[in-house]
């Protein structure tokens, strides 16, 4: 096949088929330009499915100015696999305890849930045998999300310049739909990985990492993790501990406000039992994980 000349594009039309209707075939170019800024061949298809018009898949990196060809997939189509394919990842012990990582499943979770030693190495195998059949679903959603989640940025960034076209704003609203589908996607082969890895726990460990991982996005010590609470009260949390980490490191005294708030939530049980649990089994439990993932 002959190549064409490194400064000239092939023609728009080249590789259109005959029986696509001008209308949409004007649609992909429509959406062609947006790529040079950087916009993904995930966007592109995302708005183009969304539109009902073609789907256009871009060989080439985006920016480089270079098109690619557009198929005509039947009316309706999803978003294209050849648009969101992912290379894949071989599926190996370290990789499993890797994607466990991801979940919120790590020596530390797993300490202070409760979870022995003697339980790592069959969670692990549980994990890797789920990931047999779910990796290459998992991989794909997890890719999406973090290729959607950069070109929302940048489209956002586009949009709140004033500089954004209606073309821009239309990639916006698809490429918000798509990962918001791709996050949910991605949410539920989580929560399966985590339920096929944790299925020779007790309920009281699994309700216990539940709580851990579900409270994780507030970065305090995993102990306090244990227990739940409203907004305002991991505010507090927060904010107390802050204070008593920066009198401490400086010498001085920690606010009575702030000691009697770390005090009632020192003593909360599920605080309480997390942090015995992790002082006891972490260093074992830590030890067992490594051991599990061939590190």
């Amino acid at each position: 096949m002959t190549r064409p000349h490194p400064h000239t594009h092939p023609h728009p039309h080249a590789h259109t088929p005959s029986h696509a209707p001008a209308s949409r075939v004007a649609r992909v170019l429509q959406f062609a330009q947006p790529a040079r800024r950087g916009v993904s061949t995930v966007i592109l298809a995302a708005a183009l499915a969304a539109s009902g018009g073609l789907l256009l898949v871009i060989s080439t990196s985006a920016g480089s100015g270079s098109r690619g060809s557009a198929t005509a997939p039947s009316a309706g189509s999803k978003l294209s696999r050849n648009a969101l394919a992912t290379s894949p990842r071989p599926l190996t012990r370290r990789s499993t305890v890797r994607d466990l990582a991801e979940c919120g499943l790590n020596p530390q979770s797993l300490a202070a849930a409760g979870v022995t030693a003697d339980k790592i190495a069959d969670l692990v195998t549980a994990a890797q045998t789920h990931l047999a059949t779910a990796a290459e679903g998992r991989n794909s959603a997890r890719a999406s999300v973090r290729t959607l989640r950069g070109d929302v940025a940048r489209l956002e960034t586009l949009a709140q310049s004033g500089k954004a076209t209606q073309d821009d704003l239309t990639l916006l609203s698809s490429a918000s739909a798509a990962l918001a589908t791709a996050t949910s996607t991605l949410a539920t082969a989580n929560a399966a990985l985590v339920s096929a890895a944790c299925a020779g726990l007790s309920n009281a460990q699994i309700a216990a990492l539940n709580h851990i991982r579900a409270n994780r996005g507030w970065e305090l010590p995993i102990q306090y993790l244990a227990a739940d609470r409203s907004e305002a009260e991991w505010v507090a949390l927060r904010d107390a501990l802050a204070e008593k980490r920066i009198a401490t490191a400086d010498g001085a005294e920690v606010s009575q406000a702030s000691t009697d708030l770390l005090a009632t939530a020192d003593g909360d049980t599920a605080v309480s039992d997390a942090l015995t649990a992790l002082t006891n089994n972490h260093a074992d439990v830590n030890a067992a994980w490594n051991q599990a993932g061939g590190g």
